[in-house]
């Protein structure tokens, strides 16, 4: 497994720790899996000549979002003049016949991560059959005396 270690100042990290807070993300780790996430969509996304935007539901209007390195990957305007076909519309998430899909497609996958996860652990054997865990003790780096921390 590879490490990254990261100098970041301190406002930036007063910044991660708030984000972390407010959404209830426990670990670096598991903000910077949250990021990477949110990185590969977006870099899918515009890779094949989708914007990238924030949209206002009440309102329907929408801002773009742009990130000098994910334009590097958009398509040329030539190229995204082949790939046009008919234009793609924003879904209208005010209906909830629309909205009810995008849910379900969300759950899903959600479910299928969890189940991946779950398998995982399975085969490491740290969980068994149902998902319980095999062991009641914590790992050496995470108990109480140890040394290490989220930092290190």
């Amino acid at each position: 497994m590879a490490r990254v270690q990261l100098e970041i100042d301190d406002d930036e990290y007063k910044l991660i720790k708030k984000l972390m807070g407010a959404t209830r993300i426990k670990t670096f780790k598991a903000f910077f899996d949250e990021i990477l996430s949110l990185y590969q969509w977006s870099f899918k996304e515009r890779h094949i000549g989708n914007i990238i935007a924030a949209l206002n539901e009440r309102s329907g209007q929408y801002k773009q979002v742009a990130v000098p390195s994910l334009e590097r990957v958009a398509p040329s305007a030539e190229q995204e003049q082949l790939m046009a076909t008919e234009p793609v519309r924003a879904p209208n998430l005010a209906q909830d016949s629309t909205w009810n899909t995008v849910l379900g497609q969300v759950k899903a996958r959600g479910n299928e991560r969890f189940q991946a996860e779950k398998d995982r652990m399975h085969q490491l054997g740290i969980v068994d059959q149902t998902g319980q865990p095999k062991s009641k003790e914590w790992p050496a780096d995470m108990s109480p005396d140890s040394k290490t921390d989220v930092t290190t």
